[in-house]
């Protein structure tokens, strides 16, 4: 019932909460739509396949998963020198067969940080490698990180720094950084 003393109406107005649709009176009108997810989309993340070649990954891409999806392997790029906070999540998608999975900083980036190895047999904590001060590539090859369970994040956090944390599994110790 209006509750203005000006009328006789017998219209009722509500307004539904945040995300639902509200109805003002015989036409109705939409109330505020609830918070879109990450990037805009609704709460995924978006993904970029790595497979055989060289997938050149961009700042404006940051946050998204990179994903190895060929058993031949595949090798991604970072950006070089982007902003502070630029990350990326690489996941083994399809364990890699033969060749490598490869992951590479440009110009005179390097990785810091250090990562948790697993053994495919045992899944136990074989090791965390640490990264020496001048490693730009990680290798993940069929006994080294490349199997399906392997996820790491590399992210930006200073000038010339990439730190890395995260896991792999794969069949042996041998540690996937080096300086290529």
């Amino acid at each position: 019932m209006c509750d203005c003393s000006n009328c006789n109406s017998s219209i009722t107005s509500t307004q539904g909460p945040k995300g639902e649709t509200g109805a003002t009176g015989a036409t109705g009108a939409t109330g505020p739509q609830g918070a879109a997810g990450t990037n805009g989309t609704s709460g995924t993340t978006p993904v970029v396949s790595a497979g055989t070649g060289t997938t050149v990954l961009l700042s404006s891409q940051s946050g998204s998963t990179v994903l190895f999806t060929d058993a031949a392997g595949g090798t991604a790029v970072l950006p070089s020198a982007p902003a502070v906070g630029t990350f990326f999540d690489f996941a083994i998608g399809t364990t890699v067969t033969s060749n490598s999975d490869i992951i590479k900083s440009t110009g005179t980036d390097v990785f810091v940080g250090a990562i948790f190895m697993k053994k495919a047999a045992t899944i136990d904590l074989i090791q965390t490698p640490t990264v020496a001060l001048t490693d730009n590539t990680i290798t993940l090859t069929p006994t080294v990180g490349g199997l399906i369970g392997t996820d790491f994040r590399a992210t930006y956090t200073a000038a010339n720094k990439w730190t890395i944390s995260g896991q792999t599994y794969g069949t042996v110790t041998t540690t996937p950084f080096s300086t290529i």
